[in-house]
């Protein structure tokens, strides 16, 4: 088995044959010869055997998460249709509710201005707040990557970071997806576990 680039594809080959476990969603698989390369986006169980190739194939969420990244870009794209529709002060108290139809589990909606300061967020305690400058665990301004992903030429994208998942103070690396409200310097985002940048960005092509 080798990694390639950015553990977007996975050689595996052999005479012995081998089976296993291994990170990514499955995208396309090309049998070449007494192996096979499989571009993967989520998790896939393969089986190679020497001359030819049986995969057997269970597309899953990476554990801890049943989350995958398309689910967080509708979720973006619906709650910035949403601003649009109804405007700020009327849809914001429905995103952050934690007990309405926008809160999934780990799924929820946060919303920043483009000075880096929190505007809405289903923890109220750090409404207010500018964390244009905090890093995570790893160095990452993550709130500064928010706002370069706002800004940039589509209005959107993908970044990663350290969090802590809801209940846990230990950080775990989260992918969020953001998206620019039209005519405002107001961003949405929607972040979930189990799954990395680059992963997400090839499963939504976004």
């Amino acid at each position: 088995m080798r990694l390639v680039g950015d553990k977007e594809e996975v050689f595996c080959a052999g005479s012995s044959g081998w089976s296993g476990w291994v990170p990514g969603v499955l995208r396309a698989a090309t049998v070449m010869g007494g192996g096979c390369i499989i571009q993967l986006l989520r998790r896939v169980i393969l089986v190679c055997v020497p001359d030819f190739l049986v995969l057997t194939l269970m597309v899953m969420p990476a554990p801890g998460s049943e989350i995958a990244p398309q689910m967080v870009v509708d979720h973006v794209d619906r709650a910035v249709q949403l601003v649009v529709d109804q405007g700020p002060e009327k849809t914001f108290p429905q995103l952050i509710g934690p007990h309405g139809s926008w809160v999934k589990g780990e799924l929820y909606v946060f919303v920043y201005d483009f000075s880096g300061t929190i505007v809405a967020h289903l923890n109220s305690k750090l409404v207010g707040k500018n964390l244009l400058k905090v890093k995570d665990v790893k160095g990452n301004v993550f709130t500064a990557n928010f706002i370069a992903a706002a800004r940039g030429g589509r209005g959107e994208g993908w970044t990663e970071y350290w969090w802590p998942k809801p209940g846990e103070k230990e950080p775990s690396l989260k992918a969020s997806f953001i998206k620019r409200v039209p005519d405002r310097e107001l961003l949405l985002g929607v972040g979930a576990y189990g799954f990395s940048k680059v992963q997400a960005e090839h499963a939504t092509g976004r």
